[in-house]
């Protein structure tokens, strides 16, 4: 099979060059030809020695106002145009109109070709600059992408389109940065949590293959049954996030006060909380299944942290543009610099049993994410948390 050869291609700084070259060449092209033309058809020329153009058979002589006519040695003035001297200096003769328009053409040939080569060197020049603010994105770039993340771009000057593009780019990096955190973090947080209850399991086991006779064996059993439970709860609110960060919305006209009095319902006399709901009717366009989610996910919350108060407030409003809903729970005092880990996947102020897995606001705050909604968690002097959820109102 014939190898066939590639065309090398030129760089984008070239291909400027090229572009900004041939530009000027094609203007100053149009524009010799141009001159050319009209020197050519429009004017009457009246040269000296030479009949009149109409043909009349009389001589026309055009008086010389800037001096004497200079002629080529030996004084012949039919001698063809460009000649050296004895200082070797350069003249020119043009004796009819065919020489004036060749002296002409030649002249713009090549003046043209010197203004292209500076244009062409001009246009180098200038494309170096404008590339300049490209090749430090590249940099950036390739640095991302041998997983650097931590470099910025920081492009100054005026507010244009590759400024703009740096910015964007540099935004792009801050959300990758804090993302690929997050991942580590979370899988860090996974890891660990999968391992505790694995860990005591296999504790247990070894304790019972090395001392058979002395190990109650209804007790063991319960306790291997307990982490497993706790290591399927995890892994599938695991999986209740991931599917909530890669689900697609399917919205629909709801109102905030009826979707949480259902989800109040949902908690069942069995929850030995006080629970009331309050509000105006606030509309709002919503995944039904995600609202349900997040609903459901922050009064679990607030049932499981509270204490002896035992207290759970559900407010439903309006506001400008906006419906919100709000859930106000008793609990322990938690320190203002806290509240802001508490959206992290698997972190528990207290590790105990009863602190669930560490997801219910993460979850909640990918539904609020999924919805552009906001998200506000305050921690409540009294003790407790205030969660609220803000969602445009639906048109």
């Amino acid at each position: 099979m014939k190898k066939v050869a590639r065309i090398p291609h030129l760089t984008f700084r070239w291909r400027l060059t090229l572009a900004f070259g041939s530009i000027v060449f094609g203007a100053g092209a149009i524009m010799v030809a141009s001159l050319w033309l009209f020197m050519r058809f429009v004017p009457t020329y009246l040269v000296a020695g030479l009949p009149s153009p109409e043909g009349s058979g009389i001589d026309v002589v055009v008086p010389d106002l800037t001096g004497a006519p200079v002629f080529p040695p030996g004084g012949d003035p039919a001698s063809p145009p460009g000649w050296s001297d004895d200082a070797g200096a350069v003249a020119f003769s043009v004796t009819d109109i065919a020489d004036l328009l060749e002296t002409m053409l030649w002249a713009g040939v090549v003046i043209l070709l010197v203004i292209a080569a500076m244009a062409g060197f001009a246009g180098w020049v200038v494309a170096g600059k404008l590339l300049a603010p490209l090749a430090r994105i590249s940099a950036a770039a390739k640095r991302a992408g041998d997983g650097t993340l931590d470099h910025r771009i920081q492009l100054g000057g005026p507010r244009d389109e590759v400024r703009d593009l740096a910015d964007t780019f540099d935004s792009t990096l801050d959300r990758l940065e804090q993302a690929f955190t997050a991942h580590e973090r979370f899988a860090l947080n996974a890891a660990h949590e999968l391992r505790t209850p694995l860990t005591a399991t296999k504790t247990l086991l070894d304790i019972a293959h090395a001392h058979p006779d002395a190990v109650d064996y209804a007790a063991t059993l319960a306790q291997v049954q307990q982490n497993n439970d706790r290591s399927i709860g995890t892994v599938q609110a695991l999986l209740v996030l991931t599917s909530t960060e890669a689900s697609r919305l399917s919205l629909e006209r709801l109102d905030l006060l009826t979707v949480s009095r259902s989800a109040v319902e949902r908690l069942g006399p069995t929850v030995p909380m006080h629970v009331t709901v309050s509000g105006t009717t606030a509309l709002v366009n919503a995944d039904p299944a995600l609202l349900d989610l997040l609903l459901n996910n922050v009064l679990q919350n607030a049932v499981r942290h509270n204490d002896t108060r035992r207290s759970v407030v559900v407010t439903v409003g309006t506001g400008e543009a906006s419906s919100w809903v709000r859930v106000d729970n008793t609990g322990p005092v938690i320190r203002t610099d806290e509240v802001a880990k508490l959206t992290e996947p698997l972190y528990r102020s207290q590790r105990s049993a009863r602190d669930g897995y560490g997801l219910g606001l993460t979850i909640v705050r990918s539904v609020v994410t999924a919805h552009s909604a906001e998200l506000s968690i305050i921690a409540r002097p009294e003790g407790g948390l205030s969660v609220r959820t803000c969602f445009a109102a639906a048109t």
